[in-house]
């Protein structure tokens, strides 16, 4: 709902109007609640631009409950002190915001949201992961991780497996983007959460309807996600750019669902799923 994807090392801190972020992106999530959603999950994290103000503000105008992120963005996009800090340190700074609040207000993230470097964990990516699932495993909430590949996947597993954490609350976000489908199959045997979450972008729905039909054809149905990766006020631009509709799953990816004979599917992917994974 509002991120800024410039990096950290900007000359100059930028100021913005809360005011006229919250008035551009309520409409939307108004018209998200029109059409019976209640619940969004709000991944812009630690490192590009996550403003709890802005999102308790939001939630609380819309009716729309918003889960908060704990965690940070890929390293190119980590603030400097990071790696100054050591895995507990950091595992004890996400803990807080989860418990606490996050940067001393009383809004308290839902979920620890993270990304993992196209090539591959870095060695401070990995020191993050650690972290992520030392206060996950403490305080009982899903890592969302965006990563491109199951290449990397593994990696993060390997991680997730020496910290003891349970794989059934881990999230592969951008899965689509992994052309081989046997390695989303891999994942969801393995407990893994698998989303697909460029829904309403370039790609076409009839892409994503095939790899949500035959991951249920596997027995997975109920280790999918969907989502549209769609942004709101995107700080670098004039404005807030010009934001994707929030509304395109509901308006047109479930009545072709429908269309497709998938209706028994669409309280697995809209409501069942989404509940058990993200649920404290």
């Amino acid at each position: 709902m509002f991120f800024d994807l410039r990096g950290p090392s900007l000359p100059v801190v930028v100021q913005y109007d809360r005011e006229e972020v919250v008035n551009k992106v309520l409409l939307s999530l108004l018209a998200l609640k029109k059409r019976g959603a209640s619940t969004l999950v709000e991944c812009s994290t630690g490192g590009i631009g996550r403003d709890p103000v802005i999102l308790e503000t939001l939630a609380r105008k819309s009716g729309i409950n918003v889960l908060a992120p704990a965690g940070l963005y890929k390293e190119a996009f980590m603030p400097s002190w990071v790696g100054s800090k050591s895995v507990d340190e950091l595992a004890g700074w996400m803990r807080k915001d989860i418990t606490e609040g996050i940067g001393g207000t009383s809004v308290k993230a839902g979920f620890i949201k993270l990304a993992a470097s196209d090539d591959g964990l870095t060695p401070l990516e990995e020191k993050v992961l650690r972290a992520a699932a030392r206060a996950a495993k403490d305080t009982g909430v899903a890592i969302s991780d965006h990563t491109t590949n199951g290449r990397v996947l593994l990696q993060e597993v390997e991680v997730l497996k020496e910290e003891r954490f349970e794989l059934e609350k881990f999230v592969w976000v951008h899965a689509h983007a992994e052309p081989d489908f046997a390695k989303h199959v891999g994942a969801a045997e393995m407990g893994i959460n698998v989303e697909y979450d460029a829904i309403g972008s370039e790609i076409a729905d009839g892409f994503f309807i095939e790899l949500v039909k035959r991951m249920a054809s596997k027995g997975h149905e109920r280790r999918i996600l969907i989502s549209q990766d769609a942004g709101g006020y995107n700080l670098g631009e004039p404005g807030g750019g010009n934001p994707r509709d929030l509304c395109y799953i509901f308006d047109k990816f479930l009545p072709k669902m429908e269309e497709e004979g998938m209706n028994d599917l669409i309280s697995v992917l809209m409501v069942e799923n989404p509940r058990r994974i993200f649920e404290l």
